[in-house]
């Protein structure tokens, strides 16, 4: 019968990231390398965080990112649909 992995002594690994910054990761250290940029459409989060719940400022903000979502999930799933009818031919 094989052996459970023990997770807590699993073996650190150094992985080097794009911006050749040196991390030590293990199995329970998942975190992003500091610095990555910050990605634009998501800047109203930080308004958001500044208004009162409940109100019109908060709404017009989910709005507005619910939106902003919404064009990226179209288009992945334009792009997917490119990617899979290219690989049909």
């Amino acid at each position: 019968m094989p052996k459970s992995l023990d997770l807590v002594q699993a073996p650190a690994k150094t992985v080097q990231h794009h911006r050749h910054v040196e991390v030590q990761v293990s199995v329970h250290h998942q975190h992003h390398p500091v610095g990555q940029p910050p990605v634009p459409l998501l800047a109203p989060i930080d308004h958001l965080l500044a208004t009162q719940p409940g109100s019109n400022g908060e709404a017009e903000i989910v709005t507005l990112l619910v939106r902003r979502r919404n064009r990226v999930m179209h288009e992945l799933a334009v792009a997917v649909r490119g990617l899979r009818s290219g690989m049909e031919q």
